[in-house]
């Protein structure tokens, strides 16, 4: 009864997605169709998370290329929060497309976080169909995480695919939430109002609230001058005092560079692209290149989280928040992705 009952799930739940739309998953739907409107139309893809949805424009960068003598265009595909699981499933999705003209993807090397403190999202149950959810749980399986760790990931990767293998209405019934509030495919980076112009503000708003806000602001500031100092004292492995991740253990590189060849095996080059980050962001791309120095696997690396390097991208003013760039720090991020990537790649380009 019980095999009979799963299969029938599994079966009504195949013939009801065949007619209706997908739902709406934030940036990702709707990039994704655009995208596959025209798939032979692009040459270069941007995919991660809001680190390339904020920070890559891609009208600048073939404007650049343009007036290098290369003529191309490129898309940005960054969804906030996009994981290792999901940046996965959505490279596959794009090569199933059959995108002839397709030669690079610039890929953000993030974490498997798989969404496990949001087992019921949509945006979860959405990823965790079987492919995928087995892909994440051989990373948890052969992961260095603590026994109760993995316990709880494993459950919910598993309450995920339990929610999306049995449900027969609501992730295909074309839910519109969000349909006509449609983004800019090509995302022109955060708002204009950095931290600079934040200061201002800040100093406009009277009482504890002012005082505050400044506050952050100048904690901020220290944090950039700090960056430096924070970049030599990294030089061991993750800090092991924040719970809960393995970021890019010997595992998590290999699995990068299985999709780095796999997209050879159709042509296409990746390049793993790490952009600048002051917290947060700064935990992962740090782990990152530790693990990258570490193994020196066979892959294709920009990095632009260093100050000491790119000094102009750590400037106050150029910051929306405590991990985005504003669109003028996207714009000067963007020039230096272009001119490094056409130094490395122009002969491969001209052929």
């Amino acid at each position: 009864m019980s095999l009979s009952f799963l299969g029938a799930s599994a079966l009504l739940k195949t013939a009801l997605s065949k007619f209706a739309p997908e739902p709406i998953v934030r940036t990702y739907t709707v990039k994704m169709a655009e995208f596959e409107k025209a798939p032979n139309q692009y040459k270069i893809l941007f995919v991660g998370s809001s680190h390339i949805h904020y920070h890559l424009m891609p009208d600048q960068f073939d404007s650049h290329a343009r007036s290098q003598g290369f003529s191309f265009q490129s898309f940005n595909m960054g969804s906030p929060n996009l994981d290792r699981m999901e940046t996965n499933a959505l490279v596959k999705r794009i090569i199933s497309s059959g995108p002839e003209n397709l030669k690079y993807i610039f890929i953000e090397p993030r974490s498997f976080s798989s969404n496990f403190k949001n087992p019921d999202s949509l945006r979860a149950v959405y990823f965790h169909n079987h492919e995928n959810t087995a892909f994440l749980l051989d990373y948890i399986v052969r992961s260095s995480l603590e026994f109760d760790e993995k316990f709880l990931r494993i459950k919910s990767a598993i309450q995920s695919f339990s929610i999306n293998f049995f449900n027969i209405g609501d992730l295909h019934k074309g839910l519109t939430q969000g349909a006509t509030n449609k983004l800019d495919v090509y995302s022109l980076g955060p708002q204009k109002n950095g931290f600079a112009e934040m200061k201002w503000y800040c100093r406009r708003v009277e009482g504890k609230e002012g005082k505050a806000c400044l506050r952050k602001i100048q904690k901020f500031s220290k944090k950039l001058d700090e960056e430096n100092d924070f970049y030599r004292s990294a030089q061991t492995e993750y800090n092991k005092s924040l719970r809960g991740t393995e970021p890019f253990s010997k595992y998590q590189i290999q699995s990068l560079v299985d999709l780095s060849n796999t997209l050879k095996e159709q042509g296409i080059t990746a390049i793993f692209l790490n952009t600048p980050a002051v917290y947060g962001g700064n935990d992962q791309s740090i782990a990152f290149k530790l693990a990258y120095k570490r193994d020196t696997p066979p892959i294709h690396i920009l990095d632009y989280n260093d100050p000491s390097q790119f000094p102009s991208l750590f400037q106050e003013d150029l910051w929306y928040d405590n991990t985005h760039l504003n669109q003028q720090g996207a714009q000067l991020l963007t020039q230096y992705i272009a001119s490094d990537f056409l130094k490395k790649f122009s002969a491969s380009l001209e052929e």
